[in-house]
């Protein structure tokens, strides 16, 4: 498959660590256990917004060398063009919230939430945009769906845009919001309607990061505990590229 290549090259292009993005490396959870040990819930909160506004103030294109492959391409993604990509999760006959029992038949409840980021980070990536423009945000802590679902985390995909004023905002794509926000927006969405203690943290992390813990591989994708869920998202990909769907460049800011 094509884009089982494209995803190799995405982890071994990813950035070289920077102190405002979690190492790929490090675990999620772990990193939520310490950060939160004895920590008031207006503390966890407060420093949530401020590793936030540390990672918006840098600047993302010093993460390493491009090695010419993005310099010319957008480096901020239009709002619109964010919806579009939206859309097309909505529609997609894999990642769609509407085919999710085909891929979780015995309701295991696998989520996919970060097969959705994927998808976006991937589809981005195919429209045009500077990969180091496109990274994730996950939140981590104890959180429940209205009809009483449990889990402990959520990721969504986030690119780099600029506000009508001109101000750098980073946009959060998340299927599960149906629109596009700000990522403090999300968050704080996230934190008001599924957290049972409001105590979620917020980390940002490489766009390659495929969960709480490890990036993108070909083991992740062929694993079948997902149903060939990732196996057909490939297949996608490689079916409307060749049919040349990215063809049309990204809107100017």
């Amino acid at each position: 498959m094509k884009f089982l290549t494209l995803v190799a090259a995405l982890v071994l292009w990813a950035p070289l660590t920077h102190a405002q993005l979690v190492d790929n490396d490090e675990g999620l959870f772990e990193l939520a256990a310490r950060d939160t040990r004895g920590v008031q819930l207006p503390a966890i909160h407060a420093d949530n917004l401020a590793d936030l506004k540390k990672f918006i103030d840098f600047d993302v294109t010093t993460l390493n060398s491009d090695r010419g492959v993005d310099a010319n391409k957008p480096k901020n993604l239009h709002t619109l063009d964010g919806a579009d990509a939206l859309k097309t999760v909505e529609a997609n006959p894999v990642v769609s919230l509407y085919s999710y029992n085909k891929y979780d038949p015995r309701n295991e409840g696998i989520g996919f939430c970060f097969g959705r980021a994927m998808f976006v980070h991937l589809e981005l990536v195919q429209r045009g945009i500077d990969r180091r423009s496109v990274q994730k945000a996950f939140v981590v802590g104890h959180m429940q769906t209205p009809d009483g679902g449990q889990w402990g985390w959520h990721v969504t995909t986030i690119a780099q845009s600029k506000n009508a004023q001109g101000k750098e905002i980073w946009l959060a794509i998340d299927p599960i919001v149906g629109r596009v926000i700000e990522v403090s927006a999300w968050y704080k969405l996230m934190r008001d309607s599924y957290s049972t203690d409001k105590k979620l943290k917020l980390y940002i992390t490489h766009g390659t990061r495929f969960g709480p813990r490890g990036v993108y591989d070909e083991d992740q994708i062929r694993n079948s505990f997902y149903n060939n869920y990732f196996t057909d998202m490939m297949k996608w990909f490689d079916k409307e590229s060749r049919a040349g769907r990215y063809n049309t460049p990204l809107r100017k800011i």
